[in-house]
Order: C-alpha cells, then structure tokens, then sequence
C-alpha cells in the first residue's frame, strides 16, 4: 500500500531554507551532544545514558541526532552548515550558534586526537588502527570522514595508520594511499598500539572484543 505523507507547497526560498535550517539543526544536535561528552568526562557522568534520557523527553524525542562521537562528515551536513552561515552573512544576520556548532564539529575529531596522545605519548612510529572509514555505516562515501581527518594527523604525527572498512577501501586507497590496509580485524588488533571505531558499523558492535 502506498505510505501516507504530507505535503508542504512552498516558494523556492522557502523550500531552500527549510532544507538547510533541517540539516543545520541537525547537525547542532550533534556538537551540542559533543560538547555534553566533553562535560561528561570531568564530572564521571555516562554520556550514553544522558542521551537516552534525554531521548524519553517527548520534546526531544528518541530519534534526536544526540550520539556522541567524532562529529558530523558527508556531503550534506557540514556543507550546508557552511551554507547557512553564508547567507546569514550575505544578509547581515548574526548567528553565533551556527558558528560555534562548526567550530566544535571540526574540534571533536582533534579533541579525541588528544585522548588518544594522553594515553600513548608521542605518536611517532606508533601503529594505530582505524575501524570504520566512511562517514557513516552502510556507504562507501569517505567526503568529509572524520576518520580522515583522523588519519592524515596521525600521518603527519609519524603514525604508521592501517585502515579496516566493510566498503570504503577503494575510495580511501584513491586519496590516501599511505593508509595501509588490513583485511583482519583481529591482525589489526594484535599489531596495533590503538584502534579507533570511527564509524557504528554493524561488524564493529557485534565483534568479540574480548578477544
């Protein structure tokens, strides 16, 4: 049977407005739950259980974008942040919290870089692994991966990185190559000073880490 859904006749700003406002709000969720992580970690509070209760707010509802992690990548999100603050600038409009969510999207990938050094030191010569290349599970599209992000400071840092995703290995062997990839996750582990689960794929949270 066909699904039921509404429709909402608008003019052409209006439809282009609500596309960016929904991806921008979104994407504030996000940094606005990375920032509570930050919180989280100096007062021993569980960020995952902040979330879900939030999530029982009827106000915020269980499909609110509020998992803590690395920040927000693809092609739509960080882009259309971008976009918005461009025509709030275009237009003289101060938006300071759309400023501040960028900044503490592209932070948290670097924020984590730092609990990564605090635990190993110098990263020099260090061999990390990095589960999970593209922005999200489920696709092989790596724009804007913060697992890159990740990796290409780890590189610079003198790390030698090796990479393990379902699909994304080809996209990431395109663009960098000094990522050396592993085809097992348990060869990973054994050769590694760190892992980094950089995106919830299905084989990651079913894994036996206890191994």
């Amino acid at each position: 049977s066909l699904l039921k859904t509404e429709a909402l006749i608008t003019d052409l700003e209006t439809a282009e407005m609500i596309k960016y406002a929904s991806n921008s709000f979104l994407a504030t969720e996000i940094s606005f739950i990375n920032m509570i992580s930050r919180l989280c970690e100096k007062v021993g509070a569980d960020v995952e259980m902040v979330s879900k209760g939030m999530k029982l707010d009827k106000r915020i509802g269980g499909k609110a974008f509020l998992s803590a992690g690395l920040g927000c990548g693809g092609s739509c999100f960080p882009k259309d942040v971008s976009a918005l603050i461009s025509i709030f600038n275009d237009n003289d409009v101060k938006c300071d919290i759309l400023d501040v969510a960028e900044k503490i999207n592209k932070e948290q990938r670097y924020f984590f870089i730092e609990k990564i050094k605090n635990v190993l030191g110098d990263l020099k010569d260090k061999k990390i692994s990095i589960f999970g290349l593209s922005f999200k599970p489920e696709t092989d599209d790596i724009r804007e991966s913060p697992a890159l992000d990740i990796a290409q400071v780890l590189i610079d840092a003198g790390s030698v990185v090796m990479g393990y995703d379902p699909v994304a290995r080809d996209n990431v062997a395109r663009v960098m190559p000094e990522i050396v990839f592993v085809d097992s996750i348990d060869d990973a582990c054994r050769e590694s000073d760190a892992v980094i689960i950089a995106t919830e794929w299905d084989v990651f949270k079913n894994y036996d880490w206890s191994r």
